[in-house]
């Protein structure tokens, strides 16, 4: 905080004070396991009932940790670090990219009434799976059905059917041999030190 703007990327807040820059959070997915901030000790119980809260507050960071350890492990940074710690050759991940959404009744009486939801773009998560060790190989993308209506044609015979599904990316991985290389070779000059 100052009274002048200290350069390039500080802000002027509403009390008149400048503000150095701050790093943006990353893509929305949670930290790796072991980068958040060591627990506060908690201080010696003096009853019987501040022991059992203390007790129920530590077994709630445990499970506030494990889920936040699960949905890291769960999402595709994780999946790919851990494909990686495997000594994988390749990784495969699908990311759903729109989903198409129809109704039987449309208020025009032609066809179905489409609903269209595109999905944010996944850039931020391949440059992460990339950043792992792995480099994008290929991409493809599929249609994936995911239901059907069928309703009868309006004043006339036979029947219409629409088809619902999801347009989903599939990216194929291959293990980035320069990245293994210069970690080999960072572990070589800590070990001759």
């Amino acid at each position: 905080m100052s009274d002048q703007s200290g350069g390039e990327g500080w802000w002027l807040a509403s009390d008149g004070k400048w503000y150095p820059p701050q790093p943006q959070p990353a893509v929305g997915y949670p930290p790796p396991p072991g980068q958040y901030p060591p627990a506060p000790p908690v201080a010696a119980p003096v009853d019987r009932r501040q022991g059992r809260a203390a007790a129920k507050a530590a077994e709630r960071e445990q499970r506030a940790a494990a889920a936040a350890q699960a949905a890291w492990l769960d999402s595709p940074v994780g999946k790919a670090q851990a494909a990686y710690d495997a000594d994988a050759g390749f990784f495969q991940i699908q990311l759903e990219l729109s989903e198409v959404a129809r109704t039987a009744w449309s208020s025009s009486y032609q066809g179905y009434s489409v609903r269209k939801k595109p999905k944010p773009g996944h850039a931020d998560t391949l440059s992460e799976i990339e950043g792992v060790g792995w480099r994008l190989e290929h991409a493809g993308y599929v249609y994936v059905m995911t239901g059907q209506i069928s309703r009868d044609k309006f004043l006339s015979s036979g029947q219409e059917t629409g088809v619902m599904g999801k347009v989903e990316g599939v990216y194929l991985f291959r293990r980035d041999e320069t990245r293994r290389v210069l970690d080999s070779t960072l572990d070589e000059e800590r070990g001759s030190r």
